[in-house]
């Protein structure tokens, strides 16, 4: 026999239908609606060798289909090429980190290839950190520890992405540090 669930289904019959869904052609509309361009207050550090980038959530780090071009780099290169009256192939913007495109945050780009290797060694040394930030809910009574470490092993599929493993691949350390809590929320 089925157990009852004691969740109760919202009421949504006041919630009007939806409307049809938007034509393919509107598509690019509604990425520029939900992943706009970028402006100035978006660059959050920037010399001749590096751009640090305020990534808005929703903002794809690679592109989504191949020769879409509507990637965070794109984006970048278009502003620079429009803010310094250059053509988009004159500005190079180099990808060295990424985030999830439902992930907000700092992102460097570099912008010019000399910069590369400096910025390559860093990243893959370990010596420049990342520190991210988020805000869960915790199930009634769950405490929340501080000083957590995360630790898994994670390996390339064959489609690009990042993935757990169950052996082999590389150690992936995460520190977890409870910085605030307020009721149910840390």
């Amino acid at each position: 026999p089925r157990r009852r669930s004691r969740y109760k289904s919202p009421d949504v019959s006041h919630i009007p239908p939806r409307a049809e869904p938007p034509s393919l052609g509107a598509s690019r509309e509604i990425r520029d609606h939900a992943f706009p361009d970028l402006v100035a207050s978006a660059v959050l550090h920037e010399d001749a060798d590096v751009i640090v980038i305020d990534k808005p959530e929703g903002a794809p780090c690679q592109e989504v289909r191949p020769g879409d071009g509507d990637d965070l780099p794109a984006r970048v290169r278009r502003f620079l090429a429009a803010r310094d009256g250059l053509r988009e192939r004159e500005v190079y913007v180099g990808t060295h980190q990424r985030l999830d495109a439902a992930t907000s945050g700092a992102i460097l780009y570099t912008r010019r290839r000399e910069a590369n290797a400096a910025i390559a060694a860093e990243m893959e040394g370990r010596r420049a950190t990342k520190e991210y930030v988020a805000a869960v809910v915790l199930p009634p009574g769950a405490g929340a520890r501080d000083g957590v470490e995360l630790r898994d092993r994670i390996a390339r599929h064959r489609d690009g992405r990042s993935i757990v493993v169950a052996s082999g691949g590389e150690d992936a350390v995460s520190h977890v540090r409870l910085r605030e809590r307020r009721g149910e929320h840390a």
